[in-house]
């Protein structure tokens, strides 16, 4: 519990967003990650339990959501 960081580097070829989600709340989120780009999210007073990150809504493939506990 406490901050957690993500480094989220864009390989693809259009804009892409970045979430963290707590059941359907959104925690944490990080816009216009452009082709190429590099951006940090810091998501600060993470409690214990179970979260998910998210690719922009509407993205397609594998990877695209991830669940993670905090403990």
């Amino acid at each position: 519990p406490g901050s957690i960081a993500f480094t989220v580097t864009n390989s693809g070829s259009k804009v892409n967003e970045f979430y963290v989600y707590s059941g359907e709340d959104i925690v944490g989120e990080v816009g216009n990650i452009g082709p190429g780009l590099t951006r940090t999210l810091t998501v600060d007073d993470v409690a214990a339990g179970t979260y998910e990150t998210a690719c922009k809504p509407g993205m397609s493939g594998d990877g695209i959501r991830a669940a993670f506990t905090v403990r």
